[in-house]
């Protein structure tokens, strides 16, 4: 699944979780280049860059 992010990443979670059984949603978390990714983070504080993959973990 793509999810452009412009700004802050707190829009990622519900945008992926609307894509999700009910049952898969509880234990989500979001990676990336080894460390969780915090809600209230930018793609420039993570020195992501275009085409950079954020994981998910269940």
């Amino acid at each position: 699944m793509f999810i452009p992010i412009r700004k802050h990443l707190w829009c990622l979670k519900p945008e992926y979780l609307s894509s999700m059984s009910a049952g898969a949603r509880g234990n989500v978390r979001f990676h990336f280049d080894g460390g969780k990714v915090m809600a209230n983070q930018t793609p420039a504080q993570l020195d992501m860059e275009d085409g950079d993959i954020i994981e998910v973990w269940t």
